[in-house]
């Protein structure tokens, strides 16, 4: 990676943002006092209490290229996604992503958002067991599609968008719409 202008380009640029440390979603921490190393940054593994100092020029680290998604978080599946916003943050935080339906953006910096970032999700047939707790309304099982409880039924959602159903021999059935081709391609490309 690119060497930034200076300590203060980086504070600007990676403090308190989430990045990629060895392929794993790391929460960046930049000490900006002086005397402290111009390409040291601290990284703290968001499923450990323990960080460590690297060198942000390493190559197994970026701030680029966080996949994100759905994210089981207490109880609700929420679509987490980048904004389209000019900063000169590079890292995701909470104010260049947006969480669906009105949810909690510090799942940014959660051990649930880690799933997300790796791609670690229930079956279906794990998911189904999630919605005998009653808190629980909707499981994410994979960074596109979740499973939504309403009543009796239980929902397929695209991106935070109702698409189809789940019937009861654990298959879904698309609603008929222009996407609903693209829809079951995504679905089997997912092994859904």
């Amino acid at each position: 990676m690119e060497k930034y202008l200076n300590r203060n380009d980086l504070h600007m640029r990676l403090h308190g943002t989430l990045c990629l440390w060895k392929g794993e979603p790391v929460k960046v921490h930049v000490d900006d006092s002086p005397g402290y190393p111009e390409t040291s940054i601290t990284v703290q593994p968001l499923n450990k209490n323990k960080s460590e100092v690297i060198d942000y020029t390493s190559d197994e680290f970026t701030p680029h290229g966080i996949k994100l998604g759905y994210v089981n978080y207490e109880g609700f599946a929420y679509f987490v996604s980048r904004l389209p916003i000019r900063r000169n943050m590079q890292g995701l935080t909470t104010g260049n992503i947006s969480v669906s339906h009105g949810g909690p953006k510090a799942v940014l910096f959660s051990k649930s958002i880690r799933d997300c970032v790796l791609g670690k999700y229930p079956s279906i047939k794990e998911a189904m067991t999630k919605f005998v707790n009653v808190s629980t309304t909707s499981v994410a099982i994979s960074r596109n599609f979740a499973i939504v409880a309403e009543g009796s039924f239980h929902y397929l959602d695209y991106r935070a968008k109702r698409v189809g159903v789940l019937n009861r021999d654990g298959t879904f059935q698309i609603f008929d719409s222009p996407r609903s081709s693209f829809i079951r391609r995504a679905l089997d490309r997912e092994g859904l």
